[in-house]
């Protein structure tokens, strides 16, 4: 897969983020995470769609995309820094399913479908090395209970591969644990 320039800037005032110079910048202030920005960024490294405008189709589709990357990261970090639960792909699932039937309805695919989409097309070593820039974002909103007040930004290359060790590489390795169980439970073969 070819290197990929990915870039976010979130403040109070502008969240935006960019993939190869294509940036998408929400209208106004957004009551998203940084870390939720940063999802997208590594859905596309991931091979994904990640700009969340265009058709409706395409807007779905990078939002499902980055909330589930976004939504099984912030689970496996949580579950090595604060303890939080082992069971951690059914909940995933259930709040995807939940913003596909309700959040997001009508989708212009079913669950199943997106799920599929997202495996086949899932790049997961991408998706796994850069995982530590979502879970520093995290950690950062964890830490500074002011974060909205705060400006975030960075700039790497879908070929970045930030050292961890500890609580991260832990995490790290966890999430590519349950890309994986996520792709065997579907038996969908996957590029990563």
């Amino acid at each position: 897969m070819r290197t990929r320039w990915l870039s976010f800037h979130w403040s109070p005032d502008r969240q935006e983020i960019a993939c190869d110079g294509e940036r998408f910048a929400h209208p106004v202030a957004t009551n998203t995470h940084a870390s939720h920005d940063v999802a997208h960024l590594l859905a596309a490294a991931g091979g994904l769609p990640w700009k969340p405008s265009g058709t409706r189709e395409e807007v779905c589709a990078a939002e499902f995309n980055a909330v589930l990357v976004e939504h099984l990261a912030v689970s496996v970090l949580e579950a090595e820094l604060l303890g939080r639960g082992s069971d951690l792909l059914e909940p995933t699932l259930r709040h995807l399913r939940w913003f596909v039937e309700e959040h997001y309805a009508p989708f212009p695919v079913s669950f199943d479908e997106a799920l599929e989409r997202f495996l086949h097309m899932l790049d997961r070593e991408a998706v796994v090395r850069l995982s530590p820039v979502l879970f520093r974002t995290r950690v950062f909103e964890l830490n500074e209970h002011d974060f909205r007040d705060r400006t975030l930004q960075g700039r790497f290359t879908s070929g970045f591969a930030p050292r961890v060790t500890g609580p991260l590489l832990r995490a790290k390795e966890a999430l590519e644990g349950e890309l994986l169980a996520l792709a065997l439970r579907a038996s969908v073969p996957t590029s990563g």
